[in-house]
Order: C-alpha cells, then sequence, then structure tokens
C-alpha cells in the first residue's frame, strides 16, 4: 500500500467492519521478516479463522455449564486415553508456542494455534466427545472425564492466545466456570505439566488417526457413491488388519472404535469379508455395511438391543439407563 497511489486500508475501517481482533489476528497471521499483504481477499481469510476459534471458545463453553473443576475434575489417570492424549497436544501447543513468542516470531504462534482448533479440536476431537457429552449420563465418569479436558484444553488456550485475540479471549475467559481472575491478564502463562506427556498414548492415537482417516474417505463413498447410508451412525464398519502391530492397537482399543470413528457398530476381522463397501491399502482393509439393529431415538446408535425394555421400547439400554437416572 503507498499514500500515493491512494491505496492505503485505514485500520479503523477493518476495526469498523469487522473488529479490533480481526486486525490483530491478521497482524501476527504474517511474517513480518517479508512484504505483509493485506487485502478484501486476505480479510476473509482471517474472519473465517477468527469465527472458527470464537465458536470454538462457544462450544467449549456451552459444554461446561455443569461443570465444577474444584467439584468435578477427574484426576488425570481417571481420564479415558483420547481425553489423555488431547491433553498431551496441549502440552505440545504449549510448548511450541512459548518458543515462538520468545523469539517473536508470532505467526508461528497463529498458525500453528489455529492448525490445534481446526484439525485436532473441530475436526476430531470435539466431533468424537458429542455422544459423551449430550447422552451420557450428566455425572457418569465418561462424561466428566471429557469436561475434565475441555476446562483444561479450554482455560489454557485462552491464557496461550490472550496476548493476540486479547478481547475475545477476555471475554470468554470471563464464563470459565471455576475459580479466575478478575480478568485474564491478570492470570499468568499456564506451567507445563509433565505427568500428561505421554508418548506412548501420542504414538497409539496417531496411527489411529491415520486409520479414521482411511475409514472417512469409505464412509464418505459409502454415503455418497454407493448411497448405502445417509448418515455415520447408520455404518457398521469391519476392520481387517494386514499387520501385527496394527492388529493389537486395534484390539486395545476396541471398545472405543466406535466413538473414535463415530459409528455405531465397529468389527475387528482376521481377514476381509463382504462388505456392500470395502477399501485396503497395504495394511488395512476397511469394509463398510449397514448397522444392524434399530436406530436409538435419543442417541441415534443403533444397536439390536434397542426395544428390548418394554418400557422404552425406542431406547438402547445405555439409554434407558440415563433416563431412568436423570427422570
Amino acid at each position: 500500500m503507498h499514500k500515493s497511489l491512494g491505496n492505503v486500508i485505514p485500520p479503523s475501517e477493518v476495526i469498523d467492519e469487522h473488529g479490533a481482533d480481526v486486525l490483530r489476528l491478521w497482524t501476527v497471521s504474517a511474517d513480518y521478516t517479508q512484504d505483509m499483504r493485506l487485502g478484501p481477499e486476505i480479510l476473509k481469510r482471517v474472519v473465517e479463522a477468527y469465527r472458527k476459534i470464537r465458536n470454538t471458545y462457544r462450544f467449549m463453553l456451552g459444554n461446561l455449564f455443569d461443570f465444577d473443576p474444584e467439584k468435578d475434575a477427574l484426576p488425570y489417570a481417571d481420564l479415558l486415553p483420547v481425553d489423555r492424549y488431547m491433553l498431551h497436544i496441549l502440552e505440545e501447543l504449549k510448548e511450541e508456542a512459548q518458543r515462538a513468542y520468545e523469539d517473536y516470531e508470532f505467526h508461528r504462534v497463529f498458525h500453528r494455534y489455529l492448525n490445534f482448533v481446526i484439525v485436532d479440536l473441530s475436526a476430531f476431537y470435539l466431533d468424537l466427545l458429542k455422544d459423551r457429552l449430550y447422552t451420557w449420563a450428566p455425572d457418569s465418569p465418561g462424561r466428566r472425564s471429557a469436561q475434565t479436558a475441555l476446562y483444561h484444553i479450554l482455560r489454557e488456550s485462552l491464557l496461550i492466545f490472550a496476548p493476540i485475540l486479547s478481547f475475545t479471549t477476555d471475554e470468554a475467559y470471563e464464563h470459565l466456570p471455576g475459580p479466575r481472575q478478575e480478568s485474564i491478564f491478570l492470570d499468568f502463562w499456564p506451567n507445563p505439566v509433565p505427568e500428561r506427556k505421554a508418548p506412548g498414548l501420542k504414538a497409539d492415537f496417531e496411527r489411529l488417526r491415520k486409520v479414521r482417516d482411511r475409514v472417512l474417505l469409505a464412509l464418505e463413498r459409502a454415503r455418497k457413491e454407493v448411497k448405502l447410508i445417509s448418515d455415520r451412525l447408520e455404518a457398521r464398519v469391519i476392520l481387517a488388519p494386514k499387520d501385527k502391530a496394527l492388529r493389537e492397537l486395534l484390539s486395545n482399543y476396541q471398545e472405543t472404535l466406535p466413538e473414535f470413528l463415530i459409528v455405531s457398530q465397529v468389527e475387528l476381522a482376521t481377514e476381509p469379508v463382504q462388505a456392500p463397501v470395502s477399501e485396503e491399502d497395504e495394511i488395512l482393509w476397511v469394509g463398510i455395511d449397514r448397522a444392524t439393529g434399530q436406530k436409538c431415538a435419543r442417541c441415534w446408535l443403533w444397536s439390536p438391543a434397542v426395544g428390548s425394555d418394554p418400557e422404552f421400547p425406542d431406547l438402547c439400554p445405555k439409554c434407558v439407563e440415563v433416563v431412568r437416572a436423570i427422570a
């Protein structure tokens, strides 16, 4: 931009249209060691990034409405594996962000943080948590495990990004449950928590996420091309690993695979079987079929046990237990 060319975008215009935090976000998104570019398309991408971050904060806050960290938080050892895995990712984020801040490489903070929000939270963790958060009993260990992880992730990620999204993080901080300072800027940088570092658990879930990517491709084909299913919860996934280590890994996490893949049923097979849709690579065969049983009216998962209780003919046993407990 040059004054002489008359193509300057005044900061006040950006603030009036999009807010000060969007201007701050653009400032840190650009590498100041090179020419910094600004225009309508660039601003549009920054606004989209801001909305994604803000909506992620809203989702996490909304699911902490009945959570008191002083009474309801579970010890780290009692958290479910995927929740502990996300706390490991949080520790890595803290370390990388602190190094980038100390080196004045603010664009590295922005890109690493945005990747955490979009890839690790929105597209993965928060998506698979919905069944636990929405349909499990309010005080069940599984739901409290999810809320414990969400609380730590939200609180510490707000502190990490407060120097950049000053107004938005302070607004979200005001609604955090539990004890807090009058303002986020009176709180401290989140200290490292060594017990959260679990490289073995990370290795497991990094491999499981690759399996998940392969399954999602097969599910999308079953939905769009074959029209076998209209929703992932209608699916039964059959996995036939060709690799011994992968077979052991899937066996170890077999009970949590339906939640992890967001499907109703997952089966492990020793070799490929007949399935309407299948995909395979050098280490894994994936088959997709329709889930057996009926759809639960409450959690929408398909199960052969739906209707086994005559008092609640359209619910699965898990939902029957929850409904009776909260009635």
